[in-house]
C-alpha cells in the first residue's frame, strides 16, 4: 500500500513537468477519487495551455497505515507542497507559492481487480 501511494504522488510530481506521463498518472487513481480527478484536470488543461512548472510537487514525509488488508487500506500521509512557480507559455509568471507547513491527509488504496489504486484523499489538515 505504501508503494501505491509513493508511486502515486511521484507520477503526479513528473507529471507537472512532462505531459506524456497524464496517462500513467491517470491510470493510478479511480473515478471515486475527487481530489485527484481535480487535481489532474486542473494540470492537464494548464499542460495543454503550454503552462511550464518550475519546482512544486508534493514532498511525502512519512506513510503510516492505519488499516489494511488484502484489497485495501488507508494510511496517515505527511506531507509538504513544496515551493514552485508557473509560467505561461510566453513565459510570464503567472502563479508562484511558498513551501507549505506539513499537512496531514488520510488516503484510502483499494486493489481493483489486478490492479491497486488511489480511491479516496481526503482534505488536508493543517
Amino acid at each position: 500500500m505504501i508503494a501505491v501511494v509513493t508511486g502515486y504522488y511521484t507520477t503526479l510530481n513528473k507529471a507537472t513537468h512532462d505531459a506524456t506521463l497524464l496517462p500513467k498518472w491517470r491510470a493510478q487513481f479511480a473515478d471515486s477519487c475527487k481530489i485527484c480527478l481535480n487535481e489532474y484536470d486542473v494540470i492537464k488543461k494548464e499542460l495543454d495551455l503550454g503552462t511550464r512548472y518550475v519546482g512544486g510537487g508534493y514532498k511525502l514525509e512519512s506513510l503510516i497505515p492505519t488499516s489494511w488488508d488484502d484489497r485495501g487500506g488507508r494510511l496517515k500521509m505527511t506531507y509538504r507542497a513544496e515551493a514552485g512557480k508557473a509560467y505561461n507559455k510566453a513565459g510570464k509568471l503567472i502563479d508562484s507559492v511558498t513551501t507549505t507547513q506539513l499537512r496531514d491527509q488520510t488516503v484510502t488504496v483499494e486493489r481493483q481487480a489486478a490492479a491497486w489504486y488511489v480511491v479516496f484523499i481526503d482534505s488536508p489538515t493543517k
